[in-house]
């Protein structure tokens, strides 16, 4: 049997050192998942283009709140995030 990676007799090596042990032809499990279902795919970059865009809409809803009087936040939790943001403004050049 001759290996497909580096065509040698011996499967056993393999064609350079950091190869994994796998067998010969086998395919990652996440890539061959990912390519049987492509609609997963989509769905995955949906949910992080989604999900990144709905927390840099947070973080740019309290940096322009310009508001010293909170309307229902529990204990004034966002003007305390705003004024860490505002320190943390200030620190970093």
């Amino acid at each position: 049997m001759t290996d497909a990676r580096n065509g040698n007799g011996d499967p056993g090596v393999s064609g350079s050192p950091l190869e994994s042990p796998r067998a010969p032809g086998a395919a990652h499990p996440l890539r061959a998942f990912l390519r049987a279902n492509p609609q997963l795919v989509v769905l995955l970059v949906i949910c992080v283009v989604l999900g990144l865009g709905t927390f840099i809409a947070v973080l740019v809803s309290l940096v322009t709140s310009g508001s010293d009087q909170t309307t229902g936040e529990p204990s004034g939790a966002i003007m305390r995030v705003q004024a860490a943001i505002v320190v943390a403004h200030t620190l970093i050049p």
